[in-house]
């Protein structure tokens, strides 16, 4: 029988979890019906389950055989749930170059308005960058890597202040301002901060305390014997993947990020 998931992404990778593993697989169709589902956890295949040590530490890879996306559905989302899928859009338009950006930009008020051409325009583009770089590297060893921008610190913030304190999204917001401060592409940080707030997204840092939150950055699922590897940009649509940061300059763009935020506010 092919197993449908209706739902959001804990409902997507809940469901999508069981049909990977039950009967060792049965055909998959996913129904997304946020934003954030439907530009990220929809597409690509990661099935899986958060634990209270970490973000997604059990689950699979299971490519659905159908990924459908209704944008009807999201017309009747609160803000706030609405909100999350577009830190991914961001992600995204900073993965595939400075046109989209700028495109993404120029939209931004059109976008938080729900608008459709804009909203299935960002979709689509979200959409097929993710499908291009995970048909060729599904399994997550090696180029598939970029997509981890602006992640490896919202998984931190979502384990440390608790996954129901947090939107995904919210947290993702963070990662990428934190990710830009690491980034020899710094010079972004003040584009992206203000492509987040014209989209809704938080203005002030979050709460809590950094040695706290990124003594989290340990049990990252991406981490190696090498070490953690980061994902930074050296321009709109050229990531680098970099391995070996210390501790020290992790926090050290922590503060910067919060500082900064604390001045263009």
């Amino acid at each position: 029988s092919t197993v449908i998931a209706l739902g959001g992404g804990v409902t997507g990778d809940m469901v999508g979890f069981a049909a990977a593993t039950y009967l060792r697989g049965l055909p998959l169709v996913q129904l997304p019906t946020t934003l954030l589902a439907q530009v990220d956890s929809s597409v690509g295949g990661k099935v899986g389950v958060n634990l209270e040590a970490g973000k997604n530490l059990v689950g699979s890879f299971y490519a659905p055989r159908a990924s459908l996306q209704v944008t009807s559905t999201l017309h009747s989302l609160p803000d706030e749930v609405y909100r999350q899928g577009l830190a991914e859009i961001v992600k995204c338009a900073l993965l595939k170059g400075e046109e989209h950006l700028s495109w993404l930009e120029a939209n931004a008020l059109a976008l938080s308005q729900r608008e459709p051409n804009v909203l299935h325009g960002a979709i689509y583009a979200a959409n097929k960058l993710k499908a291009n770089i995970v048909r060729s590297d599904e399994y997550d060893t090696g180029s598939r890597h970029v997509l981890n921008l602006g992640h490896t610190l919202a998984h931190a913030l979502e384990t440390s202040l608790g996954y129901g304190n947090i939107g995904h999204g919210d947290a993702v917001a963070y990662g990428l301002q934190w990710a830009l401060c690491l980034s020899p592409a710094r010079h972004l940080y003040p584009r992206v901060r203000k492509l987040l707030l014209d989209l809704g997204f938080p203005p002030h840092w979050p709460q809590g305390d950094a040695n706290e939150i990124l003594s989290h950055l340990a049990q990252d699922k991406k981490r190696s014997s090498q070490g953690l590897t980061l994902v930074l940009l050296n321009d709109p649509g050229m990531p680098r993947l970099e391995t070996g940061i210390t501790f020290e300059t992790m926090k050290r763009a922590w503060n910067e990020a919060a500082r900064a935020a604390n001045e263009l506010d």
